[in-house]
């Protein structure tokens, strides 16, 4: 053999595709250099230029008996799974060792409402539904502009225990001379950092990121936004805590993200529950806080809040009544609601059904809505014929709610 040729590559296959492996495991290699990589094992010999060199065989040659046999699937018995109950932070509504999203349109009010709802952790008040909980810690990752004029405001006129929110915006880096400077968090990059930071908090129960697409770079690729937020959902089972990402929606239905990509975020599989912030179309100074898709919860109770101000023109939220009488699709027009052919004559003559309807007791919001499309009524004209009526609602156990004529009962008082 002469001296230039090369020597045969001494590495085994199994060796190589533990490397691989690694650096997949590691994100320093791209998916498409990943699947590049494995598919070097299944080349033919022929095919490849001056065989000498590369004494590779097959990945499938190199899995014998004599040297790495190959195993079956690991199947798991009752006895070595142990179950856990969810753990709740708000019960029905945001799970803990979860992820949820909070979308909707600009102006809405996303940020608003989770200023809200950090107050409510932080000290322990009831959830909107009523259920109670005692206070713990909040983690907030917000870009650092407007921090002092517009998120401590807001907080503060929410009634947050400021002491017990810890707010990340950016993290100290060292330039080419060892110099220490501040710049801007980026998940995809500081996500070690984020994680030790959250094993020194005690109590925490909640993290908010407001907004993700702030903390996500330009360069980021969808693959690595899968993996992102796949880091989040095991974040969030490690540290048994909820995960909420802010994000904020176009008139389309879809969440804009860098490089100009648009993102069905309701579709995610990351997301145990994406939940959607609306104006409310049968009142104008309404909003709506509605579930786009829940898979613990009731994915069709939703809550009516308005905005107020307070005396320093701080915008704050007040809450409402639940709400299951609409879709976050229907509120935001992502889907034809049949107002070509909705009139008033028609809404009068679903006002006479439902008190007929109604006469006969209280029902559910469900049968009424199915009898009513029996009926040869849609949605909407029911929906504004309830608003029009004297009703009255309650919340039926295990679920859902119930709706009965409050006519009835007064004209039974009279005649008794």
């Amino acid at each position: 053999m002469d001296a230039e040729q090369k020597q045969p590559e001494t590495v085994t296959p199994d060796e190589r595709r533990a490397l691989i492996e690694e650096l997949q495991r590691r994100k320093l290699i791209s998916e498409d250099q990943y699947t590049s990589l494995r598919a070097q094992f299944h080349w033919n010999r022929s095919s490849i230029p001056n065989p000498d060199v590369w004494q590779i065989p097959t990945f499938w040659e190199q899995e014998t008996e004599t040297t790495s046999p190959q195993r079956p699937a690991k199947c798991l018995t009752q006895e070595e799974i142990t179950a856990s109950p969810l753990d709740w932070l708000w019960p029905g509504h945001l799970a803990c060792g979860k992820v949820s999203l909070l979308t909707g349109r600009s102006g809405d009010g996303k940020s608003l409402v989770m200023a809200d709802l950090i107050a409510r952790v932080t000290t322990g008040h009831n959830w909107p539904d009523g259920t109670p909980q005692n206070p713990a810690r909040v983690m907030l990752l917000t870009p650092a502009h407007g921090l002092q004029d517009m998120v401590l405001p807001r907080l503060e006129a929410a009634g947050a225990n400021l002491s017990s929110v810890q707010i990340v915006s950016t993290v100290t880096r060292l330039d080419t001379a060892g110099r220490e400077y501040p710049n801007a968090l980026s998940l995809p990059l500081d996500g070690p950092l984020l994680e030790k930071t959250l094993e020194k908090s005690e109590n925490l129960r909640l993290l908010v990121i407001d907004s993700l697409s702030a903390f996500i770079d330009n360069s980021t690729t969808t693959s690595e936004r899968e993996s992102l937020l796949a880091d989040l959902a095991l974040l969030a089972e490690t540290h048994n805590l909820s995960i909420v990402c802010v994000e904020g929606m176009r008139s389309n239905g879809l969440v804009p993200l860098p490089r100009h990509h648009e993102w069905r975020a309701d579709y995610d599989r990351h997301f145990t529950a994406v939940w959607g912030v609306a104006r409310d179309p049968r009142n104008r100074s309404g909003r709506l806080f509605l579930p786009i898709r829940h898979h613990l919860g009731n994915d069709r109770l939703g809550y009516r809040f308005e905005i107020a101000t307070n005396s320093e023109g701080i915008a704050n939220i007040n809450w409402g009544e639940a709400d299951d009488t609409i879709t976050f699709a229907e509120a935001t027009g992502r889907v034809r609601l049949g107002r070509s052919v909705w009139s008033f004559s028609q809404t009068a003559q679903a006002e006479s059904w439902l008190r007929q309807y109604l006469a006969e007791g209280e029902k559910s919001s469900v049968d009424i809505m199915s009898d009513a499309r029996v009926a040869g009524f849609t949605e909407f004209p029911v929906r504004d014929a309830l608003r029009r009526i004297a009703i009255k609602s309650k919340q039926r156990v295990p679920g859902g709610w119930s709706w009965r004529l409050v006519e009835n009962e007064q004209n039974s008082r009279v005649s008794s």
